[in-house]
């Protein structure tokens, strides 16, 4: 629902090709040949990369990492969501390193608690990239837990808290919370790592529209037995809310329905901020624009808050999607 994202410029050099015959003929005659690829290779090698990301997250206090991937192969996985695992990881990135010490794409997850606030944190590292362009991205992915389904809780009761969560002054304080997250990690990594440039993007709330077969599965949802998220260490979907790959909600669609139909009946979030997205992830508006917006497609939408029973009440679903 909150994202928000980090770019750093690690180490690096710029590449050269191998010459061809005929340019080291060249060369000796004094006709240099520019062998540049544009392209810039990391100088750290896995494990230091991989300690220096563990470093700048024990400063900022997180500490629960859930796996680690380098080139397609999973060297960690918490798949029993243990606390505080950082040694574990860090032992499986020495003993990787010392089989391959470069690499050609890292990605590490982590998870945190905050202030209300629970947060996926991915770490994406290319050992090449194009020159100028920078090595690292952080992605925060946050959500915030009061808008958790509570065990028994109807789908009426559920709607009424997302509508009040969406008229009310919880939002800016959960906006506030990642941004001083985002930038303390930003500071670790500049002050860890030294390195000459740390990019830090704004805070942005982010809904998805549902599409057609996920709306009609709202209705098979049994609320009343529901057990909640379902903890995915080692994603392997894709998904435009990168939270939700990690932490699966069965709920998910149910949330940005309800929310977005705030946006647009009442206005709510109508800032810069807010980004809504079609299932796919392409962008479908912004809450500064939302006139220029399909509005079609939600005609239908209030008449996902009639409840009965615990059983959420779906007509003319085709119309909505």
């Amino acid at each position: 629902m909150l994202c928000s994202q980090i770019h750093v410029d690690l180490p690096s050099e710029e590449t050269e090709r191998t010459p061809r015959f005929v340019e080291k003929v060249r060369s000796r005659f004094g006709r240099p040949t520019d062998l540049r690829t544009g392209k810039e290779q990391l100088t750290m090698q896995c494990g230091e990369v991989v300690a220096a990301i563990m470093a700048c997250f024990h400063r900022a206090n997180i500490c629960d990492v859930m796996s680690l991937v380098v080139d397609d192969s999973a060297l960690f996985v918490d798949v029993e969501g243990k606390d505080d695992d950082a040694p574990e990881l860090l032992e499986a990135a020495r003993r990787h390193t010392r089989r391959s010490p470069q690499f050609g794409e890292l990605q590490l997850a982590a998870e945190h608690h905050i202030d209300g606030l629970h947060i996926v944190i991915e770490v994406r590292v290319l050992g090449s990239v194009q020159v100028g362009e920078r090595e690292l991205q952080i992605l925060f992915s946050a959500r915030p837990e009061e808008n958790v389904h509570r065990p028994g809780e109807s789908a009426e009761s559920y709607a009424n808290r997302l509508i009040a969560f969406a008229g009310g002054d919880a939002l800016q304080s959960a906006i506030q919370t990642l941004e001083r997250l985002t930038s303390n990690v930003g500071r670790q990594f500049q002050d860890q790592i030294g390195i000459c440039a740390v990019v830090q993007g704004a805070v942005e709330v982010m809904l998805v529209h549902p599409n057609a077969d996920e709306i009609k599965n709202i209705s098979d949802v049994d609320f009343a037995t529901l057990a909640g998220h379902t903890y995915v260490p080692l994603p392997a979907t894709v998904h435009p809310d990168n939270y939700n790959r990690y932490f699966a909600d069965p709920l998910y669609d149910f949330q940005n329905l309800i929310l977005i139909g705030e946006v647009l009946e009442h206005r709510a979030w109508a800032t810069a901020q807010l980004v809504l997205l079609e299932e796919d992830g392409s962008l479908w508006g912004t809450g500064d624009a939302l006139e220029t917006c399909d509005l079609a497609r939600w005609q239908q939408l209030p008449q996902f808050l009639y409840c009965l029973d615990g059983t959420l009440l779906l007509a003319e679903l085709a119309s909505v999607a």
